[in-house]
């Protein structure tokens, strides 16, 4: 009797390592920043598998970037890859719909949102993404380049997204449903066990 109940739970433990296994890691939320109604940024955004935060930012290249010579990406990828995880993760529900209600935007047809990227010099590459209304395109990211004295606060629809590492401590979490299902499968097939036993 004991060699079937190690067996059960046995199977039990591989089950549920399987589930866990199987269970895709997901991010935590990410965390919209809000001022006055306004989206002023984010915590944790996912992109390349690292997380980040981000703020919107009026402003020149120079002030808001240590002389637009510091970025935290310096691949044309990685700025891109920012961009998506903006469209994603924080450009949703009513800020998708109305882009005038992220900072540094005042415009009801579209917000640019800039990553400034690259090396640093007299002309900075930057990734742009759109966030249209919905009734008038999709949103995407294109790319080009900026001056570093590249100044957003004349306009009314440009935005900088400054970037910065996450806070040490956010990671990734397992899927909770597979945790779940792996421990009340597990939990089962040791109490079925227990009941053939006596």
């Amino acid at each position: 009797m004991k060699w079937q109940s190690f067996r059960r739970l046995r199977a039990a433990g591989i089950l549920g390592a399987s589930l866990l296994a199987a269970s895709a890691p997901v991010q935590a939320d990410v965390l919209l920043r809000i001022e006055n109604g306004l989206l002023t940024g984010a915590g944790g955004a996912l992109v390349n598998g690292t997380l980040y935060d981000v703020s919107f930012q009026d402003g020149s290249c120079n002030s808001l970037q240590a002389g637009c010579t510091q970025f935290t990406f310096s691949t044309l990828l990685d700025a891109v890859a920012a961009g998506q995880a903006l469209m994603d993760q924080v450009f949703v529900g009513v800020y998708d719909a109305a882009p005038e209600l992220t900072r540094g935007c005042s415009s009801t047809r579209q917000c640019l949102i800039t990553t400034i990227f690259g090396a640093g010099s007299t002309l900075a590459d930057n990734a742009v993404t759109f966030n249209n209304r919905p009734a008038d395109a999709d949103d995407l990211t294109t790319v080009g380049l900026i001056g570093s004295a590249f100044d957003t606060t004349p306009n009314i629809d440009v935005t900088i997204a400054v970037w910065t590492a996450a806070a040490p401590g956010r990671v990734p979490e397992p899927s909770t449903l597979g945790l779940s299902i792996a421990a009340l499968v597990a939990l089962a097939l040791v109490r079925r066990g227990h009941n053939r036993v006596r």
